[in-house]
């Protein structure tokens, strides 16, 4: 197995889970690192150095090049969006940015525990098809996957024309005033999993989080833990 995962999420294989347990590994590969490193769910900079060395490859839950930056699954829900793209790409110096090797999408559908798990579910897929395909091409000089064709999604363009170029990330779960229950509906799954911070309110000295809505008609059931700060 000459790649490396890492992630601060759990896969098979070999998996750092930051910067420190991915040096430590690489140290086992000298004095050649590895064919591959992916980064599934990797929240930190990666050195120009084994951007250089290797061939890197990052995921994102955005159409890529549309919907760079940050909180790209809350992102695509708060614009009303029932599916996503998760994007492979080969990773250079700029976030987000590199060519895209593979491209899949993905459902919304559900809390972020059930988005999260259908994605890292779909990570794994990838990344044996990257490894399998580069397997049968050993010998090119270029190496060249080509992008996959929606079988869901019949105008791609078209679907995604509304996301931005870039995303800011979301940084307080705040429930905010929405205009429909949807969208109330939307904030509170969109955070809702286990390790997340969720979606809350304050009454006075009190915060109230919310988890496992459901939309039922014109109303949301959700679970209330209130606690006193």
């Amino acid at each position: 197995m000459n790649y490396i995962i890492a992630s601060n999420r759990p896969f098979k294989g070999r998996v750092a889970s930051n910067p420190e347990e991915l040096n430590r590994l690489l140290t086992t590969y000298e004095p050649e690192v590895p064919l591959y490193i992916f980064f599934p769910f990797w929240s930190w900079k990666v050195p120009d150095k084994l951007l250089q060395a290797t061939t890197c490859i990052g995921f994102h839950s955005a159409p890529l090049p549309k919907g760079k930056g940050g909180s790209p699954i809350q992102n695509m829900i708060r614009l009303g969006y029932g599916y996503t793209e998760v994007c492979a790409f080969k990773m250079t110096t700029n976030f987000d940015e590199g060519e895209i090797i593979l491209r899949h999408p993905i459902s919304l559908g559900g809390s972020l525990g059930n988005i999260v798990k259908r994605i890292s579910e779909l990570v794994e897929v990838m990344i044996d098809d990257i490894v399998k395909c580069n397997t049968e091409l050993l010998g090119r000089q270029e190496w060249e996957i080509k992008a996959l064709k929606h079988d869901k999604l019949k105008d791609r363009d078209e679907y995604f024309k509304n996301v931005p170029d870039t995303f800011k990330r979301i940084t307080d779960n705040l429930l905010l005033e929405t205009d429909t229950i949807k969208q109330l509906h939307d904030e509170i799954r969109m955070r809702d999993e286990e390790g997340h911070p969720k979606t809350y309110l304050w009454h006075g000295r009190y915060k109230i989080d919310f988890t496992n809505a459901r939309l039922e008609g014109n109303k949301v059931m959700a679970n209330v833990e209130i606690y006193e700060t």
